[in-house]
């Protein structure tokens, strides 16, 4: 598949839910797991389709938070803020392609006991764009 093939697959909007219970659209992006150097550990980020910004730039958690919903949803709450959060794709592969790298990632720090057991651990992103 080329470049562009798999950026139109990862084409997902990220929601997430306010304070009456109603889900708020945050944007429409691409969304990938990308290790930052920076941080030494893996995020997920959905950029901007329009502008290449980041809407959403969250650490992957070692914690079982992530859920699939039907063939296209990802949620989690957020274990910084509480907030409640849901990737839903364009496309089921896109998806498929996002939970895969997340349970890997996952899989690999926990083998490779990169992770602490989150106490005071909130130094990386963890945020959704103006919010």
């Amino acid at each position: 598949a080329s470049s562009a093939d798999r950026t139109a697959r990862n084409r997902a909007k990220v929601y997430q839910l306010n304070n009456v219970g109603q889900w708020d659209d945050r944007g429409t992006g691409y969304a990938a797991c990308q290790y930052l150097q920076g941080y030494g550990f893996a995020c997920i980020i959905l950029v901007n389709e329009e502008d290449s910004t980041p809407i959403l730039e969250t650490r992957v958690s070692p914690d079982d938070i992530y859920q699939r919903q039907g063939e296209t949803i990802i949620s989690w709450t957020e274990p910084q803020n509480g907030c409640d959060v849901a990737l839903s794709f364009a496309d089921a592969a896109g998806c498929t392609d996002l939970w895969e790298q997340i349970c890997t990632l996952q899989r690999a720090e926990l083998q490779a006991g990169g992770w602490h057991d989150g106490e005071g651990d909130d130094d990386g992103p963890s945020h959704l764009g103006a919010l």
